[in-house]
């Protein structure tokens, strides 16, 4: 394994381990984005966090963003 490949495989360890937390949180203890009930999946809601827009995000326990 040369260093490119060495460093790829490091950003993507710690990419996977800064969703880390909101994926456990969604799914031990239900997120909601406004208005929806919980029970998604993890990966679902952390996609859609990266990919929404400026101050994007889910809320835990309460009703709007």
């Amino acid at each position: 394994m040369d260093i490119q490949e060495k460093v790829k495989l490091c950003i993507e360890i710690i990419s996977r381990a800064v969703e880390e937390p909101l994926r456990m949180i969604v799914e031990c203890f239900g997120l909601r984005p406004c208005g929806v009930n919980a029970g998604l999946e993890g990966s679902v809601v952390v996609n859609e966090v990266k990919n929404g827009k400026a101050d994007y995000g889910y809320c835990y326990g309460c009703e709007h963003q």
